[in-house]
C-alpha cells in the first residue's frame, strides 16, 4: 500500500510512517480520507508532540500512539498495537482502565490519575509500572454522544515512584532509628544534655528534664543552659560563664569532672550534682559537649546523717561509760563478796544492754534525738523476760504486764532499764520470785501529765516491815528515778508482798 498524502498524517517519526503505511481499510475506521475532523486534529497533535500520547477511537477503541509513547512499550505490543482494538490489546489491565475509558466515552468528562499503579507485561515479564496520566474526550460531531474517542497524555513515573518510595522507606527507617535512640536516651537513669559551640542546648533526656522540673525539651533546647540552670553559686553569687566547666570544655576540648556543684530547679530550688563533661568532636573539630549528671542529694543527706550518727554514737558511748562507772563504784561500796559484787554488776550491765538494744534501731535511723523513742512495753518485756513467762506459753506466767503504748526516749529507757532490773533482782533474791509460787504484776498508765507505774509482788515470803537498811540497788533506783526522770518512788511493805509506785512527769519520758 502506498503512503497516504494527507497533511494531518505528515511527520511524526517512526510512528508517523507506520500510521501512513498501515492498511486502515482492514479496520472499522476505513481509509484516512473518511476519518472525521476530530480524529484528524487529535492525530496531528499526537504526531507533532514529544510527550507520550495515545488515542482510542470509535466504539472499537482503535489505537494510535506516537514515538514518545512507543518508548514505554515492550515488543509484546509494538508495533501490533497500532490499529488494534483496545480491549484486545490491554485485556490484562482492562479492569483498571476499562471503566476510566467508559467514563470519558459516555460524555462524563476527563479523568486524571497521579502515580497510579497499572502493571503491564513488557520485555517478557509483568512489571509494576506507575503512571501519571489523563484521559480527555475527543469531540466528534458525527457521533450522537458528541465524543468520538479518548486522548491519553501520560508519563511512566516508575523511576520517580521507586525513588520516592525508597526515600520514604529511608525516612521511616531514620525516624524509627531516631525513635529508638530517643527511647534509649529517655530510659537512661542518669540525666544528661548536650550543648553546641555557643552553649545552647542541643539534646537532653527525660531524666534531665525531670531533675530540673521542665515539662518537655522545648523548654530547654536552643536555650543557653548556663543561664538557665547554672547561673549562680550556692550562696547566690553570680557564676560567670567563663568559669563554667561545661563551657570551658566546649572552648578547650578538655574533659571536666565536678564532684559537688549546684544546679537550679525550675522553681528556684537547689539541686546538688556531680557531673562529667566531655567534648563532642567531628573530624578533629569541637562541635560541642556532652554533660551527664548524678543528683547527689541522697548522697549528701546520707553523709550528713552518718556524721550525725557518729557524733551521737560518741555521745552515747560516753554516757554509757559514765553510767557503768557509777554502777561499778556504787556496787563496790555495797559490801559483799567479790562474787556478789561481780554478779550485781553483770546484772545491771545486762539491763543496760537490753535497753541499748531497743534504742539502737532508732539511733541507726539518725532521727532527731528529741523525736527518737521506743515503747515502754517493749522495754519492760526485754528487761523482765529472764524472770519467767512473759508472752511465753512454755513457761508459767510469773510476771504479767499491762499498760498502753508509751513512747520513751533513749535516756529514759536507760534509766528505766536499771530501775526495772533492780526491782526484778530484789524480787528474785528476797521477794515473790525467790520461791516457786510467787508472781509479779506490773501495770502502768499515763494520766494527769505523768507516767504512773505500779510494781506489785504476791506469793513470796511474808514481809514484817520496811528493811532497816537500804542497799546500793535502792540508792541506784532512787537516783535514776529522781535524778534522770524527775520523778518519785513510793514503797509499800505489805505482809502479802511489796508494792512500788513510780511517778514521772510525761515531759521527761521522751528524752
Amino acid at each position: 500500500m502506498n503512503p497516504v498524502s494527507f497533511d494531518f498524517l505528515a511527520g511524526g517519526g517512526e510512528m508517523g510512517a507506520l500510521i501512513r503505511v498501515h492498511d486502515w481499510n482492514t479496520t472499522p475506521l476505513g481509509p484516512p480520507r473518511k476519518w472525521p475532523q476530530g480524529l484528524r486534529t487529535a492525530l496531528r497533535v499526537l504526531l507533532t508532540s514529544q510527550h507520550p500520547m495515545f488515542i482510542w477511537w470509535g466504539p472499537d477503541l482503535i489505537q494510535f500512539y506516537n514515538d514518545a509513547y512507543r518508548k514505554t512499550m515492550g515488543p509484546e505490543r509494538h508495533p501490533s498495537a497500532l490499529g488494534q482494538r483496545g480491549r484486545e490489546c490491554w485485556d490484562e489491565i482492562w479492569e483498571i482502565i476499562g471503566p476510566q475509558i467508559d467514563y470519558v466515552m459516555t460524555g462524563q468528562g476527563a479523568t486524571w490519575h497521579e502515580d497510579h499503579l497499572v502493571p503491564v507485561t513488557r520485555h517478557g515479564r509483568r512489571e509494576n509500572v506507575w503512571w501519571t496520566y489523563g484521559y480527555s474526550p475527543i469531540d466528534d460531531e458525527t457521533n450522537p454522544g458528541g465524543v468520538g474517542g479518548v486522548l491519553v497524555v501520560c508519563n511512566d513515573v516508575t523511576v520517580q515512584h521507586e525513588a520516592a518510595e525508597a526515600l520514604r522507606i529511608s525516612r521511616d527507617a531514620l525516624q524509627a532509628g531516631q525513635n529508638y535512640f530517643r527511647l534509649i536516651l529517655d530510659s537512661a537513669a542518669d540525666p544528661f544534655y548536650c550543648v553546641g559551640r555557643r552553649g545552647e542546648a542541643t539534646l537532653c533526656n527525660q531524666s534531665f528534664l525531670k531533675m530540673l522540673g521542665f515539662a518537655d525539651s522545648s523548654e530547654v533546647l536552643g536555650k543557653n543552659l548556663h543561664a538557665l540552670v547554672h547561673h549562680s553559686h550556692e550562696d547566690g553569687a553570680p557564676y560567670p560563664p567563663e568559669d563554667c566547666p561545661t563551657l570551658r570544655c566546649v572552648q578547650t576540648g578538655t574533659p571536666q569532672h565536678v564532684e559537688n556543684e549546684i544546679l537550679f530547679h525550675r522553681d528556684g530550688t537547689k539541686v546538688p550534682v556531680e557531673y562529667w563533661v566531655r567534648p563532642i568532636q567531628r573530624d578533629g573539630e569541637i562541635q560541642g559537649a556532652i554533660c551527664n549528671f548524678q543528683d547527689i542529694s541522697a548522697r549528701l543527706g546520707a553523709a550528713e546523717r552518718q556524721d550525725l550518727l557518729l557524733r551521737e554514737l560518741n555521745h552515747r558511748v560516753k554516757n554509757l561509760f559514765a553510767v557503768m562507772n557509777g554502777i561499778v563504784a556504787l556496787s563496790a561500796r555495797s559490801g559483799g563478796s567479790g562474787a556478789e559484787v561481780a554478779s550485781a554488776i553483770r546484772g545491771r550491765l545486762s539491763a543496760l544492754a537490753s535497753a541499748n538494744d531497743l534504742i539502737l534501731p532508732d539511733m541507726m535511723r539518725s532521727r532527731d534525738a528529741a523525736a527518737r523513742s521506743t515503747d515502754l512495753g517493749a522495754l519492760v518485756e526485754a528487761v523482765l523476760a529472764p524472770y519467767g513467762g512473759i508472752r511465753d506459753a512454755a513457761k508459767i506466767e510469773r510476771v504479767t504486764i499491762d499498760g498502753p503504748p508509751v513512747p520513751i526516749g533513749d535516756k529514759t529507757a536507760t534509766s528505766l532499764a536499771l530501775v526495772l532490773h533492780e526491782f526484778a533482782t530484789n524480787a528474785a533474791k528476797y521477794g515473790a520470785l525467790s520461791g516457786e509460787a510467787g508472781t509479779v504484776t506490773l501495770n502502768w498508765r499515763v494520766e494527769d501529765g505523768a507516767l504512773r507505774l505500779v510494781w506489785r509482788e504476791r506469793g513470796g515470803p511474808r514481809i514484817d516491815g520496811e528493811p532497816a537498811t537500804r542497799g546500793f540497788g535502792s540508792a541506784l533506783t532512787s537516783r535514776s528515778v529522781e535524778g534522770q526522770l524527775g520523778g518519785e518512788l513510793r514503797y509499800s511493805w505489805l505482809p502479802e508482798g511489796l508494792e512500788i509506785a513510780l511517778r514521772a512527769p510525761a515531759e521527761h519520758l521522751n528524752v
